[in-house]
């Protein structure tokens, strides 16, 4: 889980952007919220996810679910965040470039269901 970095926003606020448009400044400034606000659902996901790891083969099985179920809800918030950065970076003029063959593979990959307790993983 990548961390965006909102530093180069608290740098150029103060210089050049100063000039620019009302309207082009709170583009820019909402598009650096988003991503401040992604790095602090992928703090909190991460968070949660290295408690499940450490409730594994515990007996606290409610801490282990309610853990389970803060770290699904935290992912759900940053699929959503990523589309909206990627809605405020095209408001801005920036296209992501197209995904190569390789990285829709990597993520097709991670779109894979795991397979259920009863079913031998396809390794």
């Amino acid at each position: 889980m990548p961390a965006f970095s909102t530093t180069t926003w608290e740098v150029v606020k103060v210089g050049a952007v100063a000039h620019m448009p009302l309207a082009e400044r709170l583009a820019y400034s909402r598009l650096y919220f988003l991503i401040e606000n992604q790095n602090r659902v992928v703090d909190q996901e991460r968070e949660a996810l290295t408690r499940v790891v450490g409730n594994l083969g515990g007996t606290d099985v409610r801490s282990l679910l309610a853990d389970a179920k803060q770290a699904k809800f935290r992912g759900t918030a940053r699929a959503a965040l990523s589309s909206a950065i990627l809605d405020a970076t095209k408001a801005l003029g920036v296209e992501p470039a197209p995904m190569s063959i390789a990285q829709r593979d990597t993520l097709a990959g991670f779109c894979t269901p795991l397979p259920r307790s009863s079913e031998k993983p396809n390794l």
